[in-house]
């Protein structure tokens, strides 16, 4: 081979690839020339003609694929080394490539210009060393010198195992990877298989930790003896990387998941809504009717309360499944925080008892009633869930505290100030340090398959976070937990608003109520009739829009639904107000969220309730609206 300017050969169909080599050879003054040759035919024809000391082979050619493209070149220039580069990142390839007479294989858009380059040193001196080896010449130190100086600059670690499996040989990088001195590692067993022409990934040890690397082996001649050169790898950052990206996959299909939780909980609270709706208002009309000292309105007064107590169980499915808005005002905590105490206690094993210890009954602060308790259920549900095996004491109290520079410094959440404080404990199995600083990521879980989500306390702290306040846990195993839920505290008690004990009542004013379920219908009909108010009810919503358009001035306001079929009641009332743009519409739902208040307002619509509507609530709204309208 030429001793100063080294003839490479590159068969290759990409021109631009191609060109990129050559480019960077020429810019960094390296003693490389190259030629092209993009198809196999021409290049067996310019290898012919001589002059060339080493091929860089693409197995893709026009007019030749895979390894047969190696074969051809290697069974007719045995003695010129050969250096693969391909698009695949088969780790089987390598090794057959290898094995078919390949110095080297490296893969496009993984290879540097440096790897390339040593890549070609490293081929030129194993061509170098075999022919003479072949040729039995003696320059063997100066060889292997060559090779150490090789082997000492590469990035990767190498190292020259003898037959008997002891080390010989290791560069500064290798020496890297296992955080040892190479005094330290010669003389050693290698203590990982190795099978020339082979890939393999191992862990290593380093400093009493693991790291992933990936090996690669070719035969040697080392000091007379038959040796494996071995390069190492270190591939733990691609090892993590593929690791999150399995997590991100597993965290979209849990997000799918949940996503179609909460559109089966929104259909499912939707139907719930117009089933619950005949149920209070029937229930309501029918204790208007009894005198008071009748016996039957203490069963119906316990109805409507239930229907109420239903209604708000909707609100906080549909809270979860983030198809409702949150609604922040003054809110009593006590009382939130022993209604799912009450629906705790029906659930869980009798081995636990519930502890209450509330002694700010009065204590109130700025937050969504309906997010509180589910915080609440959250805490407790893991407190249970924690003692199910052998059951034991939840404990949950509410006190005021006085947050001061003191405890701010330890935790930087919280300000200054008044804060009323949610205490959860348990005396369950408690939990190990690192689970601790664990627990408020997503998807993060102890429990087994098909018992939790990993999302609970995720929630729970985005709530906490939101109402403007902070949490904290301590825990021990076997001992058990203690959370600690900080919210800023009205240092002032606010009233809430009274409401009206009788509704409102109207002057005959003509009403057109739109619904499809007949017995939300009927309700509505008897409802209004009772406020004095005259009321033409559909049940279908074309022949709705049909009575309107027919009679567009013998209507004073129009009550529709939102789901319905043929026109729903956003469509509804887009073509009733293109009919009479002054027109009063109310319209109400069982999914009320900020998209569907967004659209009615946009549409021109006054006023959105939710179902089940209260009467009174009712009443004061339309009444509202026709004062408005004069």
């Amino acid at each position: 081979m030429n001793d100063t300017v080294i003839n490479i050969l590159h068969i290759e169909d990409d021109v631009i690839l191609f060109d990129m080599v050559r480019q960077y050879f020429q810019k960094n003054a390296l003693q490389f020339q190259i030629e092209l040759a993009n198809k196999l035919s021409f290049g067996l024809d310019r290898l012919a003609a001589g002059g060339i000391d080493l091929v860089l082979l693409d197995l893709g050619m026009p007019d030749s694929q895979g390894l047969e493209t190696l074969k051809k070149v290697v069974t007719a220039f045995p003695d010129i080394p050969i250096i693969v580069l391909t698009g695949s990142d088969d780790r089987g390839l390598w090794s057959e490539a290898i094995q078919g007479g390949a110095q080297d294989l490296l893969v496009k858009g993984r290879t540097n210009y440096d790897s390339l380059i040593r890549a070609i040193d490293l081929a030129l001196e194993r061509q170098r060393l075999q022919l003479a080896y072949r040729e039995k010449v003696s320059e063997l130190a100066a060889s292997e010198a060559r090779l150490q100086r090789i082997v000492d600059n590469n990035a990767d670690g190498m190292v020259v195992v003898g037959e008997d499996g002891i080390i010989r040989f290791v560069n500064p990088a290798a020496c890297a990877l296992w955080g040892l001195r190479s005094d330290e590692l010669v003389g050693t067993p290698f203590g990982h298989p190795v099978v020339a022409g082979e890939a393999a990934e191992i862990d290593l040890m380093r400093h009493g930790k693991t790291i992933a690397v990936e090996m690669r082996s070719t035969g040697i001649t080392w000091k007379d003896e038959k040796s494996l050169l071995i390069s190492i790898r270190d591939i733990s950052q691609r090892k993590q990387m593929e690791l999150e990206k399995t997590d991100m996959e597993a965290r979209l299909r849990q997000a799918q998941k949940l996503e179609a939780i909460g559109t089966l909980a929104g259909g499912i609270a939707h139907d719930f809504n117009n089933i619950l709706t005949p149920i209070m208002g029937f229930s309501q009309l029918a204790l208007d009717d009894l005198p008071q000292e009748h016996p039957g309105r203490t069963k119906l007064g316990h109805v409507v309360k239930a229907a109420r107590r239903a209604k708000e169980m909707v609100h906080q499915i549909l809270a979860f499944s983030r198809q409702s808005s949150q609604e922040f005002r003054p809110v009593f905590l006590a009382p939130v925080i022993k209604e799912p105490l009450k629906l705790l206690r029906a659930t869980i094993p009798t081995t636990i008892e519930i502890r209450q210890n509330i002694q700010s009954p009065d204590g109130q602060v700025i937050g969504d009633a309906t997010q509180i308790h589910q915080v609440v259920m959250n805490l407790c549900t893991n407190a249970a869930h924690a003692m199910r095996d052998k059951g034991g004491l939840m404990e949950v109290s509410l006190v005021e505290v006085e947050i001061g520079e003191e405890e701010t410094a330890r935790n930087p959440e919280l300000k200054p100030g008044p804060y009323l404080k949610l205490t959860v404990s348990d005396t369950g199995q408690g939990m190990k340090p690192e689970t601790m600083k664990r627990i408020f990521e997503p998807y993060f879980t102890t429990k087994t398959t098909g018992e939790g989500t990993g999302m609970g306390l995720a929630v729970v702290h985005g709530i906490v976070a939101s109402h403007g306040g902070a949490i904290t846990v301590e825990s021990e195993v076997d001992r058990g937990s203690i959370f600690d839920v900080y919210l800023p505290r009205l240092a002032a008690k606010v009233e809430e608003e009274v409401q009206e004990t009788e509704p409102l009542p109207g002057h005959k004013e003509r009403i057109l109520f739109v619904d499809d379920e007949e017995l939300v219908a009927e309700l509505g009909r008897e409802t209004l009739q009772r406020l004095e108010y005259q009321v033409t009810v559909l049940t279908d919503s074309l022949a709705a829009l049909e009575a309107f358009r027919a009679d567009p001035e013998g209507f004073d306001l129009v009550l529709t639904d939102q789901s319905m079929p043929h026109l729903n009641g956003l469509d509804l009332a887009r073509e009733i107000l293109k009919i009479r743009s002054d027109i009063p519409v109310i319209m109400y739902t069982g999914l009320v969220e900020e998209t569907v208040e967004e659209k009615a307002k946009a549409v021109g619509i006054r006023a959105v309730l939710a179902k089940p509507p209260d009467a009174n609530r009712l009443a004061e709204i339309i009444r509202g609206q026709l004062r408005k309208r004069g």
